[in-house]
């Protein structure tokens, strides 16, 4: 029996190029290049959308394992 669809290699490979291929992901990203950290505010700024838009392309980036989140502060 062969593998479901969503686990083959160019299935997954499609997932992060459209995670990717959407240009305030692709903006946030770009800023991240460096390595300094960067809050989800900033990065709302970088990729020129609201706060609650940025929260929902970090949180598709985490999932694609593009990024990884720290939490600081209360």
């Amino acid at each position: 029996m062969s593998a479901p669809l969503t686990s083959t290699p160019d299935a997954q490979l499609s997932r992060v190029a459209a995670a990717i291929a959407e240009p305030a992901r692709a903006r946030m990203l770009c800023c991240l290049l460096d390595g300094h950290a960067r809050t989800s505010t900033e990065l709302s700024v970088v990729a020129e959308v609201s706060p609650s838009t940025a929260s929902a392309h970090l949180a598709r980036l985490t999932e694609q394992q593009l990024i990884t989140l720290v939490s600081q502060g209360k």
